[in-house]
């Protein structure tokens, strides 16, 4: 039996005033409702190779998983710019992260990403401790890698200045990220892309966790077991599919699926290769756009097209340290694609847990998607 354990509600400490000091022309962005803050106190349980495993989220095990091809933006009529690679800078992260708890810091912070079977790296990046906090960041591209890359400089920037565990920093780091993301890609007129983005910071005591998309985080325990903090932001997930919807968009594995009536889509459901041309594994999309993701940041023909179906509001949550935490692992939602929860546990469980070897058993795994993880280490 699966016990589902609710979430209890967390006070917001309200948002901090966004300083308009921008140089570049600006580009309007849509104010959204402030998001409710939740406290994370358990999670589902799964079971892993015949063993129970409590406050865990099934990864990988007896399930069967859909087809990656999921972040391909339908923006055919605009200009197509080569991709950039990742920022990796693996080995500065791991020097800073190993003088972090020398130096009187916190934590100990490992990060690593890989291609996977794609063309090209379009996961950007970071983790460092600074001062009593450690950061991890992850942001995964679609069309590109310049959003992901802008968010996550704009992000680590943000936190270097501003070292703070509360919900209020992470959501100005995220709303400040977007805006400059959207100048930029107005700026250069040629930037369709859009990006994900996960972020945890975390100190001695608290952690705060945000994120935009379908890349995860999630909780490992001392006692072996893990917990995902974050559902994606995605047209498979029904909330935001409902949402889509009310906005006046449509859902569906391809565009004829979504443009389908009813009845037309319950006669679809015995053969969908034949009635809209997509298999019953395909993700589903959201319609105009044809983009997996309901939310993202970046992605300007998606900002501005109407009705706006993409969004850039983050979901936040505010945790208590306990003793028996082990590590934050944000991730592009490539680590997860193949790998089992039990192998993961072994890995954060090992004595020097090390990044590269996990994003390298998910390669081995034959992952498609690229692949990108940062662990921060109690």
């Amino acid at each position: 039996a699966v016990k589902e354990e609710p979430a209890v509600a967390v006070k917001e400490e309200p948002a901090v005033a966004v300083n308009e000091e921008e140089e570049a022309p600006a580009v309007a962005v849509k104010e959204e409702p402030a998001v409710a803050v939740k406290e994370a106190v358990g999670g589902r349980g799964a079971k892993v190779e015949g063993k129970e495993v409590a406050g865990t989220k099934a990864v990988g095990v007896e399930e069967e998983k859909l087809e990656r091809e999921d972040t391909i933006l339908d923006l055919s009529l605009l200009p197509r710019v080569p991709s950039m690679t990742s920022v990796s800078s693996l080995e500065p992260i791991r020097e800073e992260a190993s003088r972090g708890k020398e130096n009187g810091g916190f934590g100990r912070t490992t990060a690593a990403g890989d291609v996977g079977q794609r063309k090209a790296m379009e996961d950007v990046y970071c983790g460092f401790s600074v001062g009593e906090i450690a950061v991890a960041c992850v942001c995964d591209g679609a069309g590109g890698a310049r959003a992901a890359q802008s968010v996550c400089s704009a992000v680590e920037a943000h936190f270097r200045r501003c070292p703070r565990v509360d919900v209020s920093e992470l959501r100005e780091a995220l709303k400040r990220a977007e805006a400059s993301t959207l100048q930029a890609a107005a700026r250069s007129g040629k930037w369709p892309d859009a990006t994900t983005v996960a972020v945890a910071v975390a100190d001695r005591d608290s952690v705060a966790v945000a994120w935009v998309g379908d890349s995860v985080v999630l909780r490992v325990k001392k006692n072996g077991t893990m917990i995902e903090l974050t559902t994606p932001h995605c047209a498979d997930n029904k909330e935001e599919a409902a949402r889509v919807k009310r906005a006046g968009g449509r859902v569906g594995r391809s565009e004829s699926e979504a443009a389908a009536g009813a009845t037309r889509k319950l006669v679809g459901k015995l053969a969908p290769a034949t009635a809209f041309g997509a298999r019953k594994t395909n993700p589903k999309r959201i319609y105009p756009g044809g983009i997996t993701l309901t939310r993202a940041l970046g992605g300007l023909p998606l900002k501005y097209s109407r009705p706006q179906l993409v969004l850039p509001e983050p979901d936040l949550l505010a945790l208590r340290a306990e003793p028996d935490d082990l590590a934050i692992l944000v991730a592009s939602d490539g680590l997860l694609e193949k790998l089992r929860a039990d192998v993961v546990l072994d890995w954060a469980a090992s004595p020097t847990p090390d990044a590269a070897h996990l994003v390298a058993k998910a390669k081995l795994a034959a992952t498609k998607d690229n692949i990108a993880l940062v662990a921060i280490f109690f």
